[in-house]
């Protein structure tokens, strides 16, 4: 049972000052405080429609967020607040950046928004991990993008199903590859 519907309509999206923005827009620990807060905001959606928590922290050096603006504010003026349509997370560790969550308002789901930004987060973070759980969406997402899967993926996913696989959400490993 989703706790977020796509036709949701009690989705109130976080708001941060106008300005001339590129998406999705890059934040980290020397960002405003409004759009952290956003980014901050957007994790507890994801949080609340997957049932599970992964931290944003605002105050963390191995945390880089990026965070969509609605695509007809881009370029507003800075006297007026912006809707922030989505965000995502991803972690440094040892061996590399990991995509920790990815969250865009349903309405915005499927417009091609993660897709376009795909090849800047290849171009910064190299090839990159990504955290499961991993729904069905996002591995077929993965699937398109040529994700290839690390053996700490594959551990991680089949941990995760043995715990929580009566959820339909959930992607099968065979679907991620």
């Amino acid at each position: 049972m989703l706790a977020i519907y796509p036709d949701a309509t009690d989705i109130i999206c976080p708001l941060i000052r106008g300005g001339q923005f590129h998406n999705p827009v890059r934040i980290t620990t020397t960002s405003l405080n409004c759009e952290k807060k956003a980014v901050c905001d957007i994790n507890h959606f994801f949080s609340k429609e997957i049932g599970c928590m992964l931290q944003y922290s605002e105050t963390d050096p191995n945390q880089v967020a990026f965070l969509w603006i609605h695509p007809e504010a881009r370029d507003s003026s800075k006297e007026f607040q912006v809707p922030c349509i989505g965000a995502c997370c991803f972690y440094r560790q040892e061996s590399g950046y990991e995509l920790q969550w990815v969250w865009l308002h349903p309405y915005w789901r499927g417009r091609g928004l993660l897709s376009e930004a795909w090849p800047k987060f290849i171009s910064e973070f190299g090839e990159f991990d990504v955290e499961p759980p991993i729904t069905k969406a996002m591995a077929a997402f993965l699937k398109k993008h040529g994700f290839k899967m690390t053996e700490r993926f594959k551990h991680t996913q089949r941990m995760f199903l043995r715990y929580d696989s009566f959820d339909s959400r959930w992607a099968s490993l065979e679907s991620c590859r």
